[in-house]
């Protein structure tokens, strides 16, 4: 959500807030969205209304994708209402659109302050995870990682560092409070890693190149196809970064007949088709290339991988 078009208008009753929306977020009316919003000088400042508005604008594409159009009920994860409450603090510390202001208007902007500094606390207690303390990462792999992307040109504030966490697995964290808009690092190009590299690369680029022209390959076919190679690759420039990477991921490919059939209800009813279908369109793509791809390159596509 583009929260600095959101407007902050004094009124002689307090202020009214438009939050910024576009014709995606139409479908979002059902779930009780409401584009304007009124702070007045009463027992609380900060409406639920509000803050459902703008958990409902920061939902991710994901989210909106799975909303059930039956229930009109939606869950904000943590981090939809971490960005709801950041939206909510930049719209209160934003310059009013009002020539007008008055002492009334600072009681109600100083009451939705305090209000608004209870929901974050509120929010940290509500997610343990946020107090969760990092295991620092002192093994070779994580030196030799740190080292590997200072000398590729990638500079991380040190401040900084990487961490294991025992419910999120590995992550970044910070040893001192991050300023806000304080840059935290700056990836060069070279570093990123998607289909341009992917076609660049010295390792297979001419291979992908080739494929594309033949079978009309997509992007991300072409991409998923380098990644897999080059993380068996020992020689990829991209090594230490894959040493780090979970073995195995978890998602709902994985789940069995039995298991989706257990999910089927109303509410789960567009996941379950969603994941079948996408089952499918893997089973006939994976078809399509393989063992193909395995018997004329087995260098980039050796059967025990693929």
């Amino acid at each position: 959500m583009d929260t600095t078009s959101n407007k902050l208008t004094a009124t002689s009753e307090g202020f009214t807030i438009n939050l910024y929306f576009n014709n995606s977020h139409k479908e979002l009316f059902y779930y009780g969205f409401k584009p304007e919003h009124h702070l007045y000088l009463a027992e609380t400042v900060i409406t639920n209304e509000l803050l459902n508005s703008l958990r409902l604008l920061n939902l991710s594409e994901k989210e909106l994708y799975f909303l059930s159009p039956k229930t009109k009920v939606f869950s904000a994860t943590p981090h939809t209402e971490m960005l709801a409450l950041h939206a909510l603090r930049k719209i209160l510390v934003s310059p009013t659109t009002s020539s007008y202001f008055s002492d009334l208007h600072e009681k109600i902007l100083s009451k939705a302050k305090l209000e608004l500094s209870e929901l974050c606390s509120q929010y940290v207690r509500n997610n343990p995870l946020l107090a969760e303390r990092s295991q620092e990462l002192n093994d070779s792999i994580n030196a030799n990682f740190i080292s590997w992307t200072h000398e590729l040109g990638l500079n991380i504030d040190r401040k900084f560092r990487l961490g294991n966490f025992p419910s999120t697995g590995r992550g970044l964290y910070s040893t001192q409070e991050i300023p806000e808009d304080q840059l935290v690092f700056k990836i060069p190009r070279h570093f990123i890693l998607n289909v341009d590299s992917a076609l660049s690369s010295t390792w297979m680029g001419d291979i992908l190149k080739q494929l594309k022209e033949e079978l009309n390959l997509d992007d991300d076919t072409l991409f998923l196809l380098f990644l897999i190679s080059e993380k068996n690759n020992k020689e990829s420039v991209w090594r230490l970064y894959f040493d780090l990477l979970p073995e195995t991921v978890h998602s709902g490919l994985d789940f069995s007949a039995v298991e989706l059939s257990e999910l089927q209800s109303d509410e789960f009813c567009d996941f379950l088709d969603h994941v079948i279908k996408i089952k499918e369109n893997l089973g006939e793509y994976y078809d399509k290339l393989f063992p193909d791809l395995s018997i004329r390159f087995p260098k980039y596509f050796p059967p025990s991988i693929y």
